[in-house]
């Protein structure tokens, strides 16, 4: 979990980083880039959090714990 937030974060401030040049930003404003640099944080964010919790609560949900 912890390499695919390192990842998601990683890309996530690069295509961030570009939107918050001036020069760049003229010509991806109002483009699918920014949709997707939106969508890619927001949706992997929530699903990465999501998938955490259900690794985290599973045993406890199921009551199958693990001897480790």
């Amino acid at each position: 979990m912890r390499l695919r937030f390192i990842g998601l974060f990683t890309i996530g401030g690069l295509t961030g980083m570009f939107l918050a040049s001036l020069g760049m930003d003229v010509h991806v404003h109002d483009t699918y880039f920014v949709i997707a640099h939106f969508h890619f944080i927001m949706v992997g964010g929530s699903v990465m959090a999501y998938m955490g919790g259900l690794h985290y609560w599973w045993p406890k949900m199921t009551a199958v714990l693990s001897d480790a």
